[in-house]
């Protein structure tokens, strides 16, 4: 008996020891996304990869189509291929993959100014940014993942208005099974300028590394909200100002100069203008402001329209004034709000967060009265 004892005293040591080394090797590893960011850029195989499980759940319908499309996008000729094409940051394409562990994405490179970023969603992780020109995902492993691709960032100043230069999608290649999904949460149309779209997010420069769409308030706040963010926003614009596009209210009507575009069905309309409308005079800034809820309003009757106060309180009277007679209009104030920059104007990415964070608890207590 003093024998079958000790053996079975043995044993349990030994599952205890055992116990111990792999919670030890659990702490040691940092969750699969970091993993994938330290990679950067597929540098490493795929063995070096520790697949974890989903940390968010992805809500959405499966379709026909091999992806789904979000965003400003239009189909457009080029080389004699028909391709996707999309002038806007923030534009996202959406699919759900099973039985290999990587997919490439490919896209034609049609900007003048330098080559666009794009990241990817595994299973609603956190996004990992890469250059457009390499395209390929490493996925955790053989399982079904949901994908998101997004257009995180343009050089700002690329010629979209008259010239189209932005991004080409020319489709999906894989050994896997691949079908496109439709988010079934409700969205956020965002229309705006470049803090909208998160330019300048990662440093002082709107070039194409620096500017992130999964970095901006907007990307940021549709997490916390699990909705889906729409961007409709371009650098420099504004009321009066016409930036690297348009002024606000004929970009809604409009892909590019020649391109007419149609505004999508929506839950929620947040509108963050102004801040690049400094040297327009107030009765005009007043004037253009009016229209421009106005037409949303028209579009949109159902909906409620958030007015964001410029972080530079440019114009605050003009859009308090403006917003005063229209129930279905809410005047979002920001004089308070301490939020971090990259140049003084646009928010890094903690001023980005930061805003997300009032931004939320705004629409929690005034508008959806969310739990």
């Amino acid at each position: 008996m003093k024998k079958r004892n000790k053996k079975i005293n043995t044993i349990i040591l030994s599952v205890m020891i055992s116990l111990l080394i792999v919670a030890a090797l659990g702490m040691m590893l940092p969750p699969f996304a970091e993993q994938i960011k330290q990679i950067n850029g597929n540098e490493k195989s795929k063995d070096e990869i520790n697949s974890q499980p989903n940390e968010a759940s992805v809500n959405y319908v499966e379709t026909e189509n091999e992806y789904e499309l979000s965003g400003r996008w239009f189909e457009k000729e080029i080389n004699g291929t028909k391709m996707q094409v999309t002038l806007n940051d923030g534009a996202m394409i959406y699919f759900k993959i099973k039985g290999t562990d990587s997919v490439v994405v490919n896209f034609e490179v049609i900007s003048e100014q330098e080559v666009p970023y794009f990241a990817y969603v595994i299973d609603g992780m956190e996004p990992i940014r890469q250059p457009i020109t390499n395209g390929k995902i490493l996925l955790p492993d053989k399982g079904e993942h949901v994908v998101w691709l997004v257009i995180d960032g343009m050089n700002e100043w690329e010629d979209k208005w008259n010239e189209e230069k932005g991004v080409a999608f020319k489709g999906l290649e894989s050994s896997g099974v691949i079908n496109g999904i439709q988010p079934t949460t409700a969205r956020i149309l965002f229309i705006g300028d470049s803090i909208s779209i998160g330019v300048k997010a990662l440093s002082d420069n709107s070039i194409s590394n620096y500017n992130s769409a999964t970095n901006s308030f907007a990307w940021y706040v549709s997490k916390k909200l699990n909705v889906e963010p729409y961007f409709v926003a371009y650098g420099a614009t504004g009321i009066l100002a016409t930036g690297s596009f348009q002024t606000t209210s004929v970009m809604l009507d409009s892909y590019s100069a020649n391109r007419p575009a149609e505004l999508p069905a929506c839950d929620l309309i947040v509108v963050n203008c102004g801040t690049n409308d400094s040297d327009a005079p107030n009765d005009l800034f007043y004037k253009g402001y009016q229209e421009l809820l106005l037409k949303l309003h028209e579009r949109y009757p159902e909906n409620i329209i958030l007015c964001i106060v410029p972080l530079t309180q440019t114009h605050v009277e003009e859009i308090r004034q403006v917003a005063l007679p229209f129930t279905w209009c809410n005047v979002v104030e920001t004089k308070d709000w301490e939020i971090t920059y990259t140049d003084n104007v646009h928010p890094d990415v903690n001023g980005a967060k930061k805003m997300a964070d009032y931004l939320e608890q705004f629409i929690r207590a005034k508008v959806w009265k969310m739990e």
